[in-house]
């Protein structure tokens, strides 16, 4: 899987494609699709098509957030973003010399799959 960065300039051309997905996160989510637009329209948020045989099969946003890389929302046809984007996002984390790579999600199989990939948890929330 390769990572191909979106020029906030090119926002525009490819929102349409991945729209649809963020609504769906953002619906079980604190925030909006309109977060995700302004955000990586004002680079505050980078966005990033993943590509699978010169094809697009999903997405992955990120954030810098002091020393580490967050990804924000993941998305690919395969359900398996992550997973497989891992190594490419490893690399991003490096290139801009972060420590970490982070992830919040309330889908309960992150409980397993995520500790299998390396990541521990950090924080725990109890909702009132």
């Amino acid at each position: 899987m390769q990572l191909k960065y979106v020029n906030p300039n090119e926002l525009k051309q490819v929102w349409i494609q991945i729209k649809p997905s963020l609504e769906d996160m953002a619906s079980r989510s604190t925030w909006i699709v309109e977060d995700a637009y302004s955000d990586i329209k004002e680079g505050r948020a980078q966005l990033y098509l993943t590509i699978e045989n010169n094809y697009f099969t999903g997405y992955i946003i990120t954030q810098t957030l002091e020393d580490k890389l967050h990804v924000w929302a993941a998305y690919n046809t395969n359900n398996d973003v992550l997973k497989d984007g891992l190594e490419a996002t490893k690399e991003l984390a490096k290139q801009q010399g972060l420590s970490e790579i982070t992830f919040i999600s309330p889908r309960r199989g992150w409980d397993k799959i995520a500790p299998k990939l390396g990541f521990k948890p950090s924080q725990w929330v109890y909702k009132l």
